[in-house]
């Protein structure tokens, strides 16, 4: 099983508290991260009037398109490969060579490392494509 206290027997009380405590810590962090979600999607859309309604609004919109998907997607290996492979290239490949170019100055020795840090984002990304690629076939495998 992918949850690791599944492998205990349902009777020892240890593993019940320690799957309660994993109810309570869910429960009680989801908001914070649903917060940051629900923001980051009105930054992206560019909302600037964000009065109470509107703001329920998208919560209640979020909330059913997460719970949506949460209901249809049984395989967590793949939602974790997924996301793993999409956001650790991001964070290790993509943002830094973009944050790099937009420091460089015009110079010629400037430009050649900028075009490095291009390619080996390409190649990163490539990479990352790659191992997404192979982690959905597998799951459509099964």
């Amino acid at each position: 099983s992918g949850f690791i206290l599944n492998n205990y027997s349902p009777y020892d009380p240890l593993v019940t508290a320690s799957r309660a405590a994993v109810a309570l810590s869910i429960v009680f962090t989801y908001p914070l991260a649903f917060v940051g979600f629900r923001d980051g999607v009105m930054d992206v859309l560019r909302v600037q009037d964000r009065s109470d309604d509107l703001v329920t609004a998208v919560s209640v919109a979020l909330l059913l398109l997460v719970t949506v998907a949460a209901a249809n997607v049984t395989d967590l290996a793949l939602v974790l490969s997924v996301g793993g492979g999409t956001f650790s290239t991001a964070v290790a490949s993509i943002f830094p060579a973009i944050m790099f170019r937009a420091t460089i100055k015009d110079g010629e020795s400037d430009k050649f490392d900028g075009t490095v840090a291009l390619v080996f984002m390409w190649i990163s990304i490539a990479i990352g494509v790659t191992g997404v690629s192979i982690a959905v076939q597998n799951a459509m495998l099964k």
